[in-house]
């Protein structure tokens, strides 16, 4: 029972790569940070069903559409407990004729 405060801090420069200088560098994170599926012995049964799903989905989407974002995206997001939209996500999207 001893107060060490810095167990909660953040891991130094060494887990951070030296090339990346961008302050938006994505940095390491638990892979248990987001689990929508659960994990393990008693995760969902159906997650290879959904991620196949959503794969399936997407494909179409981008074979059989033309997607377009004509916004301007500085700060489109903001930091809560997950990255939410600040502004209106309006995609257009436009019928690909073969």
């Amino acid at each position: 029972n001893e107060y060490l405060p810095e167990r909660w801090l953040r891991p130094s420069q060494e887990f951070v790569s030296s090339s990346s200088e961008c302050p938006h560098a994505l940095k390491p994170s638990s892979p248990f940070l987001h689990l929508p599926f659960g994990f393990g012995a008693r995760s969902c049964i159906g997650r290879r069903i959904v991620e196949m799903e959503l794969e399936l989905g997407i494909a179409r989407m981008v074979r059989n559409f033309q997607i377009e974002f004509n916004h301007p995206t500085e700060n489109a997001f903001k930091s809560l407990l997950l990255n939410v939209p600040n502004i209106p996500l309006k995609f257009k999207f436009t019928d690909l004729e073969y």
